[in-house]
């Protein structure tokens, strides 16, 4: 994620870009290594609880929200 933000300057960031297309391939090869030799129901599993939005979510982003500054215990 660095490396794409220093991508689009003007300053001859050459070495940076090849870094973050290569970063960015080997995110793209374990992704797909995971699909194919992994174990599809946990990895179904996992990222339904990562993407997924339960009442635990809202109930943390609500006390977010109404009182920013008090971290609190953080959820899982």
């Amino acid at each position: 994620m660095l490396t794409g933000l220093v991508k689009g300057d003007d300053g001859g960031s050459g070495p940076i870009v090849w870094l973050h297309a290569g970063s960015v391939a080997l995110i793209g090869v374990g992704i797909a290594a995971a699909l194919v030799f992994g174990d599809h129901r946990a990895l179904l599993r996992s990222t339904r609880r990562l993407f997924g939005f339960d009442r635990h979510d809202g109930r943390w982003l609500r006390d977010r929200l109404r009182h920013p500054a008090d971290r609190g215990q953080e959820p899982e």
